[in-house]
């Protein structure tokens, strides 16, 4: 695991590091264009889906890619003759998974065919300030701020698409999700939204720390961060990436979102 404390970090402007771009160009310039171009706009039903559209894509590429990976590491272990049993299993195991991404693509591009924009949810944090983080993820969530499960792996799954858009003056957290598994995500409302400002920081932290991998912080911002807190989300990171997590907000200190001047 890469020590985040010692990576010296540069600066990039909007389009390198804010949104990930994971289609050819034109899908890039067509698709997205109303993200890319254009502020972003509360409660516009359009700019919500592509946010969570543009999570999806990223996921889809990233589940791809790690099942080249495993079945690349089967084929050296079977030359070796070495026991493939237990990798065999995480191959069967994630084809299942991969079928499920497929079957969601599909109902992704028909509802974006189709202009049925409100088939996708999406409860919108707005910070009154710019705190140099940038982030876009689609994942599962294990717990909520109360430690009830919501995705248990063994039934049914429900998406969860997570944005962070840095803005001119503001900070803006998109949390999305499918509107049919709406009782489902109602934590997110009940639990983060109403929760006070101070709070809404932990918890969103929390969010990155356990789950997402595509995340971006400025310079400033990072090497301003007490110490202790840069540990603390570099041994979350390590500890809890692919593994069963405790409830958001478990991390109770974690605040990357500090008012630096």
């Amino acid at each position: 695991m890469v020590n985040l404390i010692l990576i010296i970090l540069h600066l990039v402007g909007k389009g390198k590091a804010s949104i990930f771009t994971g289609f050819c160009n034109y899908h890039d310039q067509n698709i997205f264009q109303p993200i890319e171009e254009n502020e972003y706009r509360l409660n516009d039903l359009k700019q919500n889906y592509l946010f969570a559209y543009r999570a999806f894509a990223l996921a889809y590429y990233e589940r791809h890619s790690t099942f080249g990976f495993m079945k690349e590491h089967f084929q050296i272990k079977k030359q070796r003759g070495d026991n493939t049993e237990e990798i065999e299993q995480k191959i069967q195991f994630y084809e299942k998974h991969l079928n499920f991404i497929e079957n969601l693509r599909n109902s992704m591009n028909s509802n974006l065919d189709n202009k049925r924009f409100e088939r996708i949810s999406t409860e919108v944090l707005v910070w009154p300030r710019n705190y140099g983080v940038a982030a876009t993820s689609m994942f599962f969530v294990d717990k909520d701020v109360q430690g009830k499960v919501i995705n248990n792996p063994l039934y049914y799954i429900s998406p969860f698409f997570f944005t962070i858009i840095p803005t001119e003056s503001n900070t803006v957290v998109l949390m999305s999700y499918l509107t049919k598994d709406k009782n489902r995500y109602k934590f997110l409302k009940d639990q983060i939204v109403k929760a006070p400002l101070d709070q809404q920081k932990v918890l969103i932290s929390n969010i990155l720390a356990m789950n997402v991998e595509n995340f971006f912080i400025s310079p400033k911002q990072w090497n301003k961060t007490l110490i202790e807190i840069r540990q603390l989300y570099t041994e979350i990171l390590k500890n809890t990436m692919g593994k069963e997590k405790p409830g958001i907000g478990h991390f109770k200190k974690l605040n990357i979102f500090l008012d630096i001047d």
